[in-house]
């Protein structure tokens, strides 16, 4: 492989790149799912379990059951740069309004429009390379060391001085830098 692979490179070499970061990103996070982790192990599954916008990310919820005609999985789509998470209307206007018939006129409160979390997943190089994913969940895969960074501990109070936790001192032994 390239020493310098395009995360959202659509070429074969790239998608088998792609491919094998999405399975090791999913294999680091079972391996955080073990009994009375340290605190910095919870840490890291959180994190590799809460993407946030900017994260290169693969879906999680279908990921072996999507296949290629050869029989390989298919992450293109479902493995790229989350762009945005946002909460949208799950019907459009004219079924909505057909909804609203079935319902009694004197029925209060009105129903409220479902919504549902939709996900913009960048997969490509291009700016219409976007897959809009819902019903659907999302693991992180750390293209860098920066996931594994430690978290600063304490609180600092108006006087200047530090108050720490329990959990910020245990934590402190899992790997805390104090600034």
């Amino acid at each position: 492989m390239k020493s310098h692979m395009n995360p959202l490179g659509l070429d074969q070499e790239s998608l088998e790149w792609r491919r094998a970061l999405c399975q090791m990103a999913q294999l680091l996070a079972k391996a955080t799912l073990v009994g009375n982790p340290a605190p910095m192990v919870e840490r890291i599954s959180k994190r590799l379990r809460h993407p946030v916008v900017g994260d290169y990310v693969y879906e999680t919820s279908s990921f072996y059951r999507r296949k290629f005609e050869d029989g390989t999985p298919i992450t293109a789509e479902g493995c790229g740069y989350l762009r945005k998470v946002v909460d949208e209307v799950c019907w459009t206007e004219e079924e909505w309004q057909d909804e609203l018939k079935s319902y009694p006129a004197a029925h209060h409160p009105a129903p409220q429009r479902p919504t549902e979390d939709v996900w913009y997943v960048q997969y490509g190089p291009k700016d219409v390379d976007v897959c809009r994913w819902t019903n659907c969940s999302f693991g992180v895969v750390p293209l860098d060391e920066a996931i594994f960074e430690p978290v600063e501990a304490g609180i600092l109070q108006s006087d200047g001085s530090v108050m720490f936790t329990r959990d910020s001192l245990v934590g402190g032994l899992a790997g805390f830098n104090l600034k």
